[in-house]
């Protein structure tokens, strides 16, 4: 735990950002808009709402709200955040589990996360959108 608590307090508080609003997008995508009454039931603790979504579809919800973001400027912006690998959106992710800010099932891993997809080749792709 210790390496993911360092890796992840090493990348600035945007990467965290991204992160959290990638994981509200995918939640969203995966699952849909949650309904009044599962807001309300959650918010009460009454019961508890669940739209898990696994390490991978958070990696490649990442990619999708870094490109809607920062468009061609997504790797540009991943180099200069200093994220080498999908382990290190892992990273984030467990570092605010610890922190009491997400939840994880009982069968996520750190491991989840790791070599989901090649960080320069995924987000350079998005280098040639466009062009003919």
């Amino acid at each position: 735990m210790e390496f993911i608590r360092r890796r992840a307090t090493a990348l600035p508080h945007a990467a965290v950002e991204l992160v959290r609003l990638a994981l509200v997008a995918t939640a969203h995508t995966t699952h849909g808009a949650p309904g009044p009454g599962e807001l309300q039931a959650a918010r009460s603790g009454a019961v508890p709402v669940t739209r898990h979504i696994s390490g991978q579809q958070l990696c490649w919800g990442i990619r999708d709200a870094a490109i809607a973001r920062y468009g061609r400027l997504a790797p540009v912006v991943m180099r200069r955040w200093g994220v080498r690998g999908t382990e290190d959106f892992g990273a984030i992710v467990y570092w605010l589990i610890e922190s009491g800010e997400m939840r994880a099932n009982a069968s996520d891993q750190f491991e989840d996360f790791i070599n989901v997809y090649d960080i320069e080749e995924t987000f350079g792709a998005t280098e040639t959108v466009g062009k003919a």
